[in-house]
């Protein structure tokens, strides 16, 4: 590893050449001059500080916020890298090439993603989160000293216990202490446990998210031909769900409130209408729906051109392979996702200039790169943010409310309420049948399709929103008026400039209409107080 000296301290009125985020300029004003340090020192000392800067709190988070600062700060020259004593972080993909840790993860289930461009080595699935969770348990490990009572042969039929006192170099000097014939088993038991038990380490997880640190740290001894055993209660030290703690849940209008108020764009209005009506996890989106279901929409219409998309053949069936569980199963997408889907292709159409082709992924960022689940997560986390609705679970710290994963609880929930029968709200969510003789999707499949157009009523929330708001007709109908008013102020904007007569316009030398200060004004003014009459209802 290598060790940071301090050149100059960062001045956030300089013009270093380059934009610097604000998260990258705080971090970096908590530098000073002269310094030298490790990173782990540094994000251990400063982590309450930078969580201020961060949007997503997580220990990961702040661990590659910091990193990107460092980064940041060699290039603007005010850090000096320097060759120093090994702190033991070691990068993942180098711990993953540890001889004992690379024959342990050949021993485990990878990951099934096919098409996102993703390293092996950071591949979820069981390999992937177990390699997470040792590395944490490495990198804590490292350079602390425990004492081990052993063995010592002093002559050839004589013994002696001896206390010894060893500075240990991570999980792999750990099993080779372990496989030393003559080691006693409670020492490393209770190493083990004490890093378990570290509350400050492990801050604001639940019981289950410890629970997997200990899975992964016997796993790693047993698949080494080492195992050990021990008893480990995580609900003595940590969080638990019970009757009392708060849960997560959505509802139709919460949902119906994050893609209005939250002021989605068309991508993400898209995806997650579909991702709801779907009922995927974010995965199979990211890496099967993305790249496998526009030219199975276009072979249920018999058109690639989405704009001859008949709504009335609504809802759709669409078959995918969830990741997780490598369960093929059967789900449908309604009239609203299919809208919004017309929609989205053509603002995909207008940004690339090229019409959708097979194996393409259908959804891109702003940067026409694919979406993954962090981005799903982030935009999701914004929009219930803008919405009015997120807010932290009582009792954490980091753990949002509102998360796109509750849209599979929505859409099961929605459908066992509407009638559909519990077999089916579980096959559109990608669970997997009690035994192998159920096989309606492919034996009857219009059977499923009838199944779940009984819910149709309640998932089409913007085609069919009388049934799916409380209140009377009257509320119902302001709704309706103020997101078409809505929408008109968004997609003639143009037209408005163009019809404004009484201010002035400023025109560019290739004739383009450019609008004025007070046109900008008056068109956020406008936009602004809809959402403020729609939030209020």
């Amino acid at each position: 590893m290598y060790q940071w000296q301090i050149v100059h301290e960062f001045d956030p009125k300089k013009d270093y050449a380059q934009r610097i985020p604000p998260r990258i300029g705080g971090i970096l004003s908590l530098l000073k001059k002269d310094e030298t340090l490790l990173s782990r020192e540094f994000t251990e000392k400063n982590k309450e500080k930078i969580i201020e800067f961060l949007r997503v709190k997580t220990d990961r988070a702040v661990q590659k916020a910091v990193e990107a600062a460092f980064a940041v700060g060699v290039k603007i020259g005010i850090i000096r890298k320097l060759k120093g004593p090994n702190d033991g972080r070691i990068p993942y993909e180098e711990f993953c090439k540890i001889p004992q840790v690379s024959y342990w993860l050949s021993q485990l289930n990878s990951s099934n993603i096919k098409n996102l461009n993703v390293p092996k080595s950071r591949r979820l699935g069981t390999r992937g989160i177990y390699a997470y969770k040792l590395w944490n348990f490495h990198c804590w490990l490292w350079g602390k000293t425990f004492e081990f009572y052993r063995m010592n042969q002093i002559d050839e039929d004589k013994f002696v216990r001896k206390r010894d006192k060893i500075t240990l170099r991570g999980v792999d000097h750990l099993l080779e202490l372990y496989q030393e014939l003559n080691s006693n088993s409670i020492d490393f038991v209770k190493i083990i446990k004490t890093y378990l038990l570290d509350t400050k380490k492990h801050q604001d997880n639940r019981v289950k998210t410890v629970e997997l640190d200990s899975c992964a740290i016997k796993s790693f001894f047993k698949e080494n031909d080492s195992e050990i055993n021990y008893s480990f209660n995580a609900k003595s030290s940590y969080k638990f769900t019970d009757s009392e703690t708060e849960e997560r849940i959505m509802s139709l209008e919460d949902f119906f409130t994050i893609l209005t108020v939250g002021r989605p764009t068309v991508t993400e209005k898209a995806i997650f209408l579909c991702k709801f009506h779907r009922g995927l996890d974010s995965i199979t989106l990211a890496d099967r729906f993305n790249f496998q279901a526009f030219d199975q929409i276009a072979l249920y219409f018999k058109s690639s051109n989405h704009n001859t998309w008949d709504l009335d053949k609504c809802p759709i069936p669409v078959t995918l392979v969830r990741v997780k569980t490598d369960f093929k199963h059967t789900g449908f997408l309604d009239r609203d996702a299919i809208e919004s889907l017309q929609k989205y292709l053509d603002h995909r159409l207008e940004k690339t200039g090229l019409p959708m082709k097979a194996d393409e992924p259908l959804f891109l960022t702003k940067h026409n790169h694919p979406i993954t689940t962090a981005w799903m997560e982030k935009q999701f986390n914004k929009l219930a943010t803008n919405a009015g609705l997120q807010k932290k679970l009582k009792g954490y710290q980091h753990m949002n409310k509102y998360i796109s994963h509750e849209l599979r609880d929505l859409l099961k929930s929605t459908l066992i309420a509407t009638g559909v029968t519990a077999d089916v709200a579980d096959h559109c969510v990608g669970h997997k049948p009690k035994d192998t003789y159920e096989k309606q999707d492919r034996l009857y499949p219009e059977f499923m399709r009838g199944q779940y157009m009984k819910a149709s009523g309640k998932l089409n929330l913007f085609s069919n929103l009388s049934n799916n708001m409380k209140g009377n007709d009257e509320q119902v109908n302001r709704v309706t008026k103020l997101e078409r008013q809505l929408s008109v102020t968004k997609s003639t904007f143009k037209e408005f400039l163009e019809s404004s007569v009484e201010h002035p316009r400023i025109i560019s030398g290739n004739g383009t209409v450019h609008p004025t200060q007070e046109e900008i004004q008056e068109y956020r003014r406008m936009n602004e107080a809809l959402l403020k009459e729609l939030d209020q209802i």
